[in-house]
């Protein structure tokens, strides 16, 4: 939450010290740097962008963070678990919001629906995006009410398909800062200074990213991650490996 006269954000939140309460903290500090850098524009309109540009802030500092994560996990073990964690998380997070704007988009083009034609839209629509190899036998009454858990569904309609467009561009931040390092950082501060003064695309170039969802665009950043996360589960391997023949370094 900015203070509108100083520009001076704060972040309220309750924790048990998980893994995904820091994963939050670092998201929102995105938002609280975004408006940061926001805070000098004239007019209030152009401090708040809209979410894919807002998320785009706040999921990039969940990536850019993860080389300083060791100040949560001093041990290298869990550091790897949680970055690890933190890549899986955005495979999966994916298709979920793909099921979750599918999902949403039937439910308001059919206003008539009864309870049970939105059970199976859901399941059907759940199914097309998950993958067949999990077993839910005897679990339909559970993953029937799944989507319960998204609060967008009930308080935002329409609002989560932008976290997968603000997830590629942060994945093609990443992608650039692992490239080019303090060029690809500079670029992202200069994109969230804009706040709302360019179009969507603008603030993306400016980022030194694309405004795109090409099967091959996607497909390239899928691919990314997927070297990114295959580096740490190797470094997890060695390090179980040692651990068992009573080495506990790398």
């Amino acid at each position: 939450m900015p203070l509108t006269a100083t520009g001076i954000s704060f972040i309220f939140m309750n924790t048990t010290g998980s893994i995904g309460d820091m994963r939050t903290f670092m998201h929102e500090s995105g938002h609280a740097v975004h408006a940061l850098l926001t805070r000098a524009l004239p007019l209030i309109t152009a401090k708040r962008p809209p979410a894919e540009i807002a998320e785009l802030a706040a999921m990039t500092m969940e990536l850019l963070t993860m080389d300083l994560w060791h100040h949560f996990f001093p041990l290298r073990q869990d550091l790897i678990r949680a970055q690890i964690w933190q890549l899986e998380n955005i495979l999966q997070l994916l298709p979920w919001i793909a099921t979750i704007d599918q999902f949403q988009h039937w439910i308001y083009t059919h206003p008539d629906h009864t309870a049970e034609e939105r059970r199976h839209c859901w399941l059907t629509t759940m199914q097309a995006f998950s993958t067949p190899v999990i077993n839910r036998a005897g679990l339909d009454d559970y993953v029937a009410c799944a989507w319960y858990r998204q609060l967008h569904l009930f308080e935002a309609p329409f609002y989560y398909v932008e976290y997968g467009m603000a997830q590629l561009g942060a994945i093609a931040i990443w992608k650039r800062y692992k490239e080019q390092g303090s060029v690809a950082l500079n670029d992202f501060i200069s994109a969230l200074s804009l706040g709302y003064t360019k179009s969507i695309p603008e603030v993306y170039a400016t980022a030194g990213i694309t405004f795109q969802f090409s099967v091959d665009y996607v497909n390239d950043l899928a691919q990314f991650i997927s070297k990114e996360l295959d580096s740490l589960l190797k470094e997890q391997m060695i390090y179980s490996t040692d651990r068992e023949n009573g080495r506990l370094v790398l």
